[in-house]
């Protein structure tokens, strides 16, 4: 191999390693950079209790704050969403961080009976649902089947995922009702 190949060679590697590492650092979301309703954080108290995906060391390091406004991002070695009827599935490996998954959009205030399986350990992984008034209630709090009648505030209640290196599947069902809308954010 000539030194004119070689030098070629090796310039190439490093434009390829760092295209590679632009893209991925790119392909994380993180600091507020999500679709769908996010409440922004205006106080610099909040923002400095704040903390990224990365920086977390488990589950309770995640507070309502972060996951209320969807502040710190969310990792994922792989992911997968699969619509269904009356439902979403999602199955995930090695999540980290706050994902605002489904929304429940509401034209009154009304009860829903909301179906929920879960396969991730409950020390890994919790479920929430932020009501449109900004409440957060707890949806799930075992690993197993569930189903459970819901009150719901008129708008937009979002069901927000949290897990710390988490690896599973979660599955979200609601029962069909006038008015009553279930949505993927992202």
């Amino acid at each position: 191999m000539s030194k004119r190949n070689f030098v070629f060679l090796i310039l190439s590697a490093i434009i390829i390693l760092t295209i590679f590492s632009l893209y991925r650092k790119n392909s994380i979301k993180d600091d507020n950079m999500t679709k769908g309703n996010t409440n922004v954080v205006n106080t610099l108290e909040e923002k400095s209790n704040i903390k990224k995906w990365s920086e977390l060391n488990n589950l309770e390091d995640i507070g309502e704050n972060m996951i209320i406004n969807n502040s710190i991002g969310r990792f994922f070695l792989t992911r997968g969403s699969t619509p269904e009827i009356n439902g979403f599935s999602f199955k995930f490996s090695k999540f980290t961080g706050v994902h605002h998954y489904v929304s429940i959009n509401t034209e009154n205030e009304c009860d829903v009976v909301i179906s929920y399986k879960n396969s991730a350990p409950e020390d890994d992984f919790k479920v929430f649902i932020i009501l449109s008034n900004g409440e957060l209630v707890e949806l799930m709090k075992e690993s197993v089947t569930e189903k459970a009648t819901y009150s719901l505030s008129k708008g937009e209640n979002i069901i927000a995922l949290i897990g710390y290196k988490a690896t599973g599947a979660f599955e979200i069902y609601i029962e069909p009702q006038e008015g009553v809308e279930l949505l993927q954010i992202d």
